[in-house]
């Protein structure tokens, strides 16, 4: 399918956690970013206008929380109630989860090495570390002082050296984290909702941003509930739901970026700078501007790769989803990353937590539970997989097959009991 001539969303992921990241990854200067996003936030809604939904009330409003821009447009009789109250509970979150807030909850918890926290944070923490047993330990909120060493959180970029990186790793570790329920004999139980105790220990530090976006979209697909909302899209730093079909009646088309349009990943080298020479056509640098797209409604599209934050010494590129098993970047052979799903925490999670877990591993775990089940008592929803592998060969899963599209040699992973 020729990608060029189809209608899509056009979905730039940037994931930085701190500014001087997103100026690395787009190297570009902070005048010249201001421009660009200056330029981003006039475009895009003229771009969802074009998607179909014409002839329908519509509000719609980009801004910049969790250190990155917010998309949120909205078609029905009450959208710009449903828009204003979805950006105050972006607001909202992001004071309760920013760890360059230092008066944060997420900070004072890591701060205190503890406390009792708020139904918020409470939720994510129970949910990461389900998912931190999930995916045998693939996602970890507790990677926070190796995220540090490496200079991820501050834009001080630099190789660590082995012994202090020996040292952050042994900080690391979900299992060090002692989450229990409070006795209702305390007194501490609030209007009908359990009180948990989180106990970290020293040095530890615990960090959502592999959830945040992905729980916030939940967030909001709960408050377009309450409203007459007929149609909404939201992307937040690239983390996309597509709420409803669009007022068309047909599927919202995203899609996914190409990792290896402007990176040659077998040399280490930016295609089509100096050494790439020799890439092969569609492959590093080649003729696809995306990785492929897919049509969707009522569902997160998450997508992960090493290519959205970055920095180089000595002539290696090092990024910024690190293995909490080395303390490394993440070298799992696999390059690009998309969950599809109704639950966005999920798909937020999963993107991050199989990047590390490489095609074998993450094909097993959507064996096991791409249609859905019960993992230690909490419920998985169903989720579908989009992988690209260093070749540029994308495998994608049985469940959302018929709805993608892409240029590249496709390999469907179909179900090992189907008949």
């Amino acid at each position: 399918m020729d990608l060029k001539n189809e209608k899509y969303m056009n979905i730039q992921y940037n994931n930085c956690e701190k500014k001087q990241c997103r100026f690395m990854a787009a190297g570009l200067r902070p005048n010249a970013l201001i421009l660009q996003i200056t330029l981003l936030l006039l475009l895009m809604p003229v771009m969802l206008l074009c998607q179909g939904c014409s002839g329908s009330r519509q509000a719609s409003v980009n801004f910049y929380a969790m250190d990155t821009v917010m998309q949120i447009t909205c078609y029905g009789k009450d959208a710009d109630a449903a828009v204003e109250a979805a950006q105050a509970e972006i607001v909202r979150l992001d004071e309760l989860l920013s760890i360059g807030n230092e008066s944060s909850e997420v900070s004072r918890i890591n701060q205190n090495s503890g406390g009792m926290p708020g139904d918020d944070v409470a939720a994510l923490a129970d949910y990461a570390l389900m998912l931190n047993r999930l995916t045998d330990g693939a996602y970890d909120m507790t990677i926070l002082p190796v995220m540090e060493l490496w200079g991820f959180t501050t834009g001080e970029y630099a190789v660590p050296g082995e012994d202090e990186l020996a040292k952050a790793l042994a900080l690391c570790g979900s299992d060090l984290v002692t989450y229990n329920e409070v006795s209702y004999n305390t007194g501490l139980e609030e209007n009908g909702n359990k009180k948990y105790q989180l106990e970290l220990s020293d040095g530890q530090g615990i960090d959502f941003g592999g959830l945040a976006k992905g729980y916030t979209s939940d967030r909001l697909v709960q408050i377009f509930d309450g409203y007459d909302v007929k149609s909404a899209y939201f992307s937040l730093g690239g983390n996309v739901y597509c709420y409803h079909r669009k007022t068309d009646g047909s599927d919202w088309n995203i899609a996914i970026e190409n990792p290896l349009k402007n990176f040659d990943y077998n040399r280490g080298n930016d295609a089509g700078g100096e050494g790439a020479g020799e890439s092969t056509e569609g492959v590093s640098g080649g003729a696809f501007d995306y990785l492929g797209a897919v049509r969707v409604h009522d569902k997160a599209v998450v997508t992960s790769g090493g290519y959205e934050r970055y920095f180089e010494q000595d002539g290696k590129r090092y990024h910024h989803i690190i293995n909490p098993a080395t303390g490394y970047p993440a070298e799992s052979g696999l390059i690009s990353v998309t969950v599809v799903s109704a639950d966005g925490t999920l798909a937020d999670g999963l993107s991050t937590a199989c990047y590390v877990l490489g095609l074998d591993d993450s094909m097993a775990l959507w064996q096991k539970y791409g249609n859905g089940g019960t993992f230690g008592g909490e419920e998985i929803a169903p989720f579908d997989l989009i992988m690209m592998i260093e070749d540029g060969d994308v495998y994608v899963t049985q469940g959302i097959a018929q709805s993608f599209s892409s240029g590249y040699d496709v390999h469907i992973i179909e179900r090992e009991d189907k008949v």
